[in-house]
């Protein structure tokens, strides 16, 4: 029997250790126009559902390590009930906490945090100004496949460019810039940029 979409009793922490509750409840509070928080304690089982729920969401693509350390500190008891709330959108979007998510199936232990639903989703562009989305973030928000690598293959691209410049009808031909003198260190620095540029390209270039 599937579990009941109403708003739960927000007097009370919500226990989301199950599929059919969490999604239940999540899919109440998300609607739910006010904006409302709430403390929750998650699961494994219901972090495993929010996973699937919220794949492919735009959001920064997720730091493995900074899952695994959140994951060890509640593994070994040491995380604490700060306050620090996983954001919602009132459009039932994550905003922020993939990574305490993540971290609770890593655990198979429980969280108990703080969320907050009806947020705008304009806040997502200010969330974690501390840490400026890199290039790789902003192209897998985007949706670019292979953001990393691709990134990687533009900043070697641009330093490329910088050291030589670029000409022909279709901007695919290197031109050494003046003084018109090439040293091993030039030729070594070309080669390399190059050689990065297309291990990187034919790595993220799907097959088939």
């Amino acid at each position: 029997m599937a579990a009941s979409r109403k708003l739960p009793d927000l007097d009370q922490v919500l226990i989301w250790d199950d599929k059919d509750t969490t999604l239940a409840q999540f899919d109440a509070l998300a609607k739910e126009k006010p904006l409302r928080s709430v403390v929750i304690e998650l699961h494994p089982a219901g972090a495993e559902a929010l996973q699937k729920h919220f794949k492919g969401d735009k959001n920064r693509q997720l730091q493995r390590h900074n899952a695994e350390s959140l994951a060890a500190a509640i593994e070994s008891g040491q995380f604490d009930f700060s306050g620090d709330t996983i954001k919602v959108s009132g459009g039932g979007a994550l905003l922020d906490g993939q990574h305490r998510i993540d971290a609770v199936v890593q655990a198979k232990r429980p969280m108990k945090s703080h969320w907050v639903f009806g947020l705008t989703p304009r806040i997502f562009d200010i969330l974690d100004q501390g840490k400026g989305r890199n290039a790789a973030d902003v192209m897998h928000i985007g949706g670019i496949g292979e953001s990393a690598l691709i990134a990687a293959a533009t900043r070697w691209a641009l330093r490329l460019q910088n050291r030589s410049g670029k000409g022909g009808l279709f901007g695919n031909v290197l031109r050494i810039k003046p003084p018109m003198c090439l040293t091993k260190d030039d030729a070594d620095f070309l080669v390399d940029c190059l050689d990065e540029v297309l291990n990187t390209v034919e790595i993220a270039t799907p097959v088939g």
